[in-house]
């Protein structure tokens, strides 16, 4: 859980850095050429992110930005791609490029969870 906890974050992080390049047109062509096809599934990590937002929980811990991951991730199994791998997300990042009127983009920046 703590594995890919740190993973999710990490790879919503290299997402926005991508979908930077991408509308600065440095970084042509960021997204997968396997239409995010096969590995390990987007459902999958939503369901590691909240046994890892509960365990923390547990130990009076919280964890802001993988609750704000988790939303990004809620997002995309919304939108019917659950089963997609979950480095897709970078689709989902790239959609709500530097928007934070998405709730869960609000979620990360709001001091209430620091």
């Amino acid at each position: 859980l703590c594995n890919n906890l740190a993973l999710a974050i990490s790879m919503a992080g290299v997402s926005e850095g991508l979908a930077l390049g991408q509308k600065l047109g440095v970084m042509p062509g960021v997204p997968s050429a396997s239409e995010y096809n096969g590995g390990f599934a987007a459902s999958l990590m939503a369901k590691d992110l909240h046994l890892a937002s509960a365990s923390a929980g547990s130990c009076n811990g919280k964890t802001p930005m993988g609750d704000a991951v988790q939303q990004l991730y809620a997002e995309m199994i919304e939108k019917g791609a659950g089963a997609k791998d979950f480095s897709g997300i970078f689709q989902e990042v790239d959609n709500a490029f530097l928007t934070y009127d998405k709730p869960s983009l609000r979620y990360l920046f709001t001091e209430a969870h620091y």
